[in-house]
């Protein structure tokens, strides 16, 4: 019959008898495993809340904030390559989950344009939000946000940087789980969908 090993927080002493690959190697790999600019490990952290070990396959449950953030997926990379150095590893399986909330949150759009109004087009001294570039902010169940935005131009030079700008900062938003920035060209951006502070910055009446 084979060894199925499941770890649970209340249960770390488990380990594997008849796989050469334990439990407990695979928490203390953990154990040692950083996220960014954070002196607790994933495991100090109570990020990981299932390890399970089967004849060298091992299955490991991530729960954090915001699972699908770059910050999550390079931590679960960093899993990755820690824990594929262990002697026995047949296959190696990580699953990431978000947080449930417990409480209520009170984003609203205007928390959102307020984060928006701190991004610049690097041309252009005025915040993306009064150059006219959102063309529509949704906030969906679960903490999702869905941002339709444009650029000046196609062949703007902030065409990769800016999208990713406004997609990080909402994203450090409380209550936000995920952010979707498409970038749309229709209709085509003209300095009409300029606010009226915008052109006043910008001299353009």
């Amino acid at each position: 019959m084979a060894f199925l090993g499941i770890f649970k927080r209340d249960d770390a002493d488990t380990t594997a008898t008849s796989s050469s690959l334990s439990q407990q190697q695979v928490i203390e790999v953990l154990k040692q495993c950083y996220p960014p600019n954070n002196p607790q490990s994933v495991y100090d952290l109570g990020l990981v809340s299932l390890v399970e070990v089967e004849n060298g396959n091992v299955h490991i449950d991530l729960t954090v904030d915001r699972p699908k953030s770059p910050e999550t997926k390079a931590l679960v990379e960093k899993i990755d390559a820690q824990v594929r150095t262990l002697g026995g590893l047949e296959e190696l399986t990580i699953d990431v989950h978000g947080k449930k909330n417990t409480q209520s949150t009170d984003l609203t759009e205007a928390d959102i344009i307020d984060v928006i109004k701190t991004c610049y087009d690097p041309e252009i001294p005025v915040n993306i939000y009064e150059l006219g570039l959102i063309y529509g902010i949704e906030i969906l169940d679960g903490g999702v946000v869905d941002i339709k935005m444009t650029l000046t131009a196609p062949n703007c030079p902030a065409a990769q940087s800016l999208p990713e700008e406004v997609r990080y900062k909402i994203s450090q938003l409380d209550g936000v789980q995920d952010v979707n920035v498409n970038i749309v060209w229709t209709p085509p951006w003209t300095p009409d969908l300029m606010s009226e502070s915008a052109r006043l910055e910008l001299g353009i009446f």
